[in-house]
């Protein structure tokens, strides 16, 4: 992503002359970019100064230690970012100056800026997903003891705030001056605090802790949906609690209003991690019954994106929960369902005859007949299928999926060259399930059958 693209002047806050003079200082000065990076150094220098004694001498002791390296190493991949993203900020706030100066002062002054400073840095997305991993372990820190530990955490604690309100600082200026690079540079502003706590530890009081720009409405919707895309729904909420306050949704109704709207725009994973969270949510604050309700949609979601067997999962969950028949029923033969969709067909019949004699089942006995006999069928065990679909259609005759039983056997009638048998059954079918799935299979068949018997 590059943040010093030429930005439409419409989009530019302009200012006075003597503003664009301002920036005409700061753009023409040598080495902005290299000046920003000593800056930070400063700036994180006086910011760890109250440790600094103390770590230094611990540092002295450890250099060779292990633990003391890769405790360093992170704290150089912060700093590494903090550098990169103020000397991108640099580099797009001169580009902008550019913009402001036009008509302002002199041509020539203009012209005399050049971007050979132009700053690189992918997007803020890129950026977490890259370092997450890492700093989603546990800070590594020697053996030592409490006070020693102690000295290191709040070093490391400091130079993280700081390159933290480093990068934000630096970014406020872009973002009030350029509207077209604020959504990118707000997220930018977030990298590292994402980095530094995990999506579990986000509430509003993490909000809060955040520079007062950032905290604009405007801007808390636009970090809202950039947590969203990272999968981090406690973060998204905390961002959607600060701007909406009292009106905001309990967790469980948000992650699940949310997630509706992810799957709208395809952004499916996501979708998944927010019905996740409002499953355990929901779960946990003893709303169960909206707890079974947002796993079957999340058993569908999983189901339509290729994934049968977690959906069965969540099925068998919502089969231990459930406090009612009617939500019963319908997870037995979402599962069997599920089941099949995976090719798991003898999970299919071996569980049948359990599911068919639970009472709370009675009602959606057909469904999971059907199922079973359709997989005793693509097990090539036609005894076990034939006895099933006679049960089915003794106990079933005018239910709708007999319409199957009945077109598949007119298939295997016809394979066997019993054309009348064949005829017999496409009739029944046609007559008394009209609306049935198969009934355009029936006719064309029926259309090649008559042409058969005709040449005969």
């Amino acid at each position: 992503m590059r943040l010093t693209k030429a930005v439409p002047r419409g989009r530019l806050r302009r200012g006075s002359a003597l503003q664009g003079l301002l920036v005409l200082s700061i753009c023409l000065s040598p080495s902005a970019v290299a000046q920003a990076a000593e800056d930070f150094a400063s700036y994180r220098q006086q910011a760890v100064a109250p440790h600094r004694e103390d770590f230094e001498r611990i540092a002295v002791r450890l250099v060779d230690d292990s633990d003391f390296k890769a405790f360093t190493a992170r704290l150089d991949v912060v700093d590494a970012l903090a550098e990169r993203l103020v000397a991108s900020f640099e580099a797009s706030r001169r580009r902008t100056g550019r913009q402001l100066l036009d008509g302002v002062v002199p041509p020539s002054a203009v012209d005399a800026m050049d971007d050979r400073e132009a700053v690189d840095v992918r997007s803020a997305a890129e950026l977490v997903r890259e370092h997450e991993a890492k700093f989603a372990e546990a800070l590594p820190v020697p053996r030592l003891n409490a006070d020693e530990l102690n000295v290191l955490r709040a070093y490391y604690d400091a130079a993280v705030r700081a390159a933290a309100a480093w990068i934000t600082r630096n970014g406020a200026t872009v973002a009030r001056i350029d509207d077209e690079a604020a959504a990118s540079v707000v997220s930018l502003c977030c990298v590292v605090p994402f980095l530094h706590v995990a999506d579990a530890h986000w509430n509003v009081e993490r909000v809060r802790d955040l520079p007062a720009w950032i905290r604009e409405p405007k801007y808390l919707e636009m970090l809202e949906r950039f947590a969203l895309d990272l999968r981090r729904p406690r973060t998204a909420y905390a961002f959607a609690e600060t701007r909406m306050g009292d009106t905001v949704p309990a967790y469980w109704s948000y992650q699940e209003q949310v997630a509706e709207k992810l799957v709208e725009t395809e952004t499916y994973h996501s979708a998944i991690v927010c019905l996740r969270a409002g499953v355990e949510d929901a779960a946990e604050h003893e709303r169960f019954d909206e707890a079974v309700r947002l796993r079957l949609r999340l058993g569908a979601l999983l189901a339509e994106l290729g994934h049968p067997l977690m959906a069965v999962d969540q099925m068998e969950r919502v089969l231990a929960e459930s406090k009612d028949d009617a939500t019963y029923r319908r997870a037995a033969v979402l599962r069997f369902k599920h089941l099949y969709e995976a090719g798991a067909h003898k999970r299919v019949v071996d569980d049948l005859d359990a599911f068919l004699e639970d009472e709370r089942c009675r009602r959606a006995r057909p469904q999971i007949m059907y199922v079973g006999w359709v997989a005793h069928r693509r097990r090539l065990e036609r005894g076990a299928a034939d006895r099933l679909m006679k049960r089915f259609l003794a106990e079933y005759e005018n239910h709708v999926l007999a319409a199957d039983m009945y077109y598949a056997s007119a298939v295997d009638a016809l394979v066997r060259s019993d054309y009348a048998e064949a005829a017999r059954l496409l009739e029944l079918i046609e007559f008394r399930f009209p609306e049935a799935r198969v009934i355009e299979k029936v006719q064309r068949l029926q259309a090649r059958l008559n042409g058969t018997t005709m040449e005969h």
